[in-house]
């Protein structure tokens, strides 16, 4: 599983329009402005979420273990680490 493969150059393109935008309206007090910029948000959000959605699905339809994909996938969505690191706990006794 690639890192972020589901990024295409339209959301690329479009996270830059956004960021345009909030600068913009930083300077700027107009409503109309805010209305849009709320719009243009909420746009990219499902159009990013369709993106990992239809990602996603490739990638389990095309694994040989669904389940691990899956959870694999959950894993990376929430952030959790795949290895826990152990700590070295061996205590050594000085006398």
């Amino acid at each position: 599983m690639t890192q972020n493969s589901w990024i295409t150059s339209g959301i690329i393109t479009s996270c830059r329009h956004k960021r345009e935008l909030y600068n913009k309206l930083q300077n700027n007090n107009n409503a109309t402005l805010t209305s849009y910029y709320k719009d243009y948000s909420k746009i990219l959000t499902k159009v990013i979420q369709a993106a990992k959605r239809m990602e996603y699905d490739k990638l389990i339809l095309n694994s040989r273990d669904k389940a691990k994909t899956t959870w694999g996938i959950i894993n990376k969505e929430s952030g959790r680490n795949k290895k826990k690191k152990k700590c070295n706990t061996s205590s050594k006794s000085s006398r």
